[in-house]
């Protein structure tokens, strides 16, 4: 049983498969608050972006083999749609990338294993495993600390099953478990890690069936369980590096209704509010608290003010996108996002369309810097 497997495919389904909900939270602004721009070729889908705006993301498979077996992992930093290849096999499948340009990934190997890989300089390496039969890498921060899961070896005892765990990946370091929240029989799965090394993700008891889960914060070498609103399946999926946490939290009784949720202050508050039947799922957060991410009415979804809000609201309706999901929010407010046009999946960027105001003191903080630079760069040695 591959809990991340299943999450994932569920995230990707939803994203995949958004009805073109038409509602009052679609009413065009008087001008587009973002400019849209296709950063994939027809079939693809975004996965994170970065502060520099270079996105990763995936060509999507013809049929609907699980990853990474179908799909090929892309970049795009501005020169391009560029394929990252494999590890000697058919597919692979990105999950993240940092400031510094690491993708991380899991890609095939010629014999047909799976297995985690970071992309640096232009090369693809494989990560290693716990020994087990199925590792992935879901989180990087800038300093090049690693999360994901891993599972352990089998157990000689037929009588005893092991779900994943959580582990961390430091920088030329050994791979290793971060922890679990205190069930029996417990499994755990590290979704992120911010600058601080703080991991959030999601632990439960492993057992047959749709094994429950729960959203956890590991800070301090301490794991927090962030709680829930009644239902069985819930996870943390990103933070920033102030400790605010977003995922989504299942409502009760409710085995696919679920909303998302953000994580401040010691309080865990529910985005959506709605009653069955309901689905949305937070992506990401930036440092400004800017959450993004899917909703099952919104398409795409921004939270701030303290309100959910489509992205599809805020372009230019000319351009012909359904924005489906986003994915990922940089700190200057771009997002990586899936949209739908003519039939077809395309990886985008959304780039925050300034101000008139905004952009005249830009310019001036630009021209001010010129001028102080200008007033205390030293000349270079021997110079007159």
């Amino acid at each position: 049983m591959c809990i991340r497997a299943h999450l994932g495919s569920a995230a990707l389904a939803l994203s995949l498969a958004l009805p073109a909900a038409a509602s009052a939270a679609d009413r065009q602004p008087a001008q587009p608050l973002f400019f849209v721009t296709a950063v994939g070729s027809a079939g693809t889908m975004a996965q994170a972006i970065n502060n520099a705006g270079t996105v990763v993301g995936n060509i999507l498979p013809s049929s609907s083999p699980g990853a990474p077996e179908g799909y090929r992992a892309f970049i795009n930093n501005g020169f391009g749609m560029r394929e990252l290849g494999t590890l000697g096999g058919a597919g692979s499948y990105v999950t993240a990338l940092n400031d510094a340009g690491q993708v991380l990934g899991v890609a095939q190997t010629s014999s047909g294993e799976s297995l985690p890989f970071l992309y640096s300089g232009g090369s693809m390496t494989s990560l290693g495993t716990l020994g087990g039969i199925s590792t992935g890498v879901t989180g990087i921060n800038n300093s090049g600390y690693v999360v994901g899961y891993s599972y352990p070896p089998e157990d000689p005892d037929p009588t005893i099953d092991t779900g994943p765990r959580a582990v961390l990946y430091p920088p030329g370091g050994t791979i290793r478990t971060v922890g679990n929240l205190p069930f029996p029989n417990p499994y755990s799965s590290a979704a992120d890690i911010n600058e601080d090394g703080d991991i959030v993700g999601y632990s439960g008891p492993f057992g047959p069936g749709d094994a429950p889960y729960y959203p956890f914060l590991f800070a301090d070498g301490v794991m927090t369980r962030l709680g829930d609103i009644g239902g069985s399946f819930n996870a943390a999926t990103a933070l920033n590096d102030f400790g605010q946490v977003v995922g989504y939290v299942s409502l009760p009784n409710e085995l696919h209704d679920r909303h998302a949720f953000l994580y401040a202050d010691g309080v865990l508050t529910d985005l959506d509010g709605r009653s069955s039947p309901s689905y949305s799922i937070a992506n990401d957060i930036n440092n400004l608290g800017q959450v993004v991410g899917a909703s099952d009415v919104l398409g795409a979804f921004i939270y701030e003010g303290n309100r959910m809000q489509s992205l599809n609201a805020m372009i230019d309706p000319s351009g012909g996108w359904r924005l489906e999901s986003a994915h990922s929010i940089n700190e200057i407010g771009q997002i990586a996002a899936t949209g739908f046009k003519d039939g077809q999946y395309y990886a985008l960027r959304l780039d925050p369309v300034p101000e008139p105001s905004g952009m005249a003191m830009t310019l001036a903080g630009l021209l001010l810097a010129g001028v102080v630079a200008r007033g205390t760069k030293r000349p270079p040695s021997g110079a007159a």
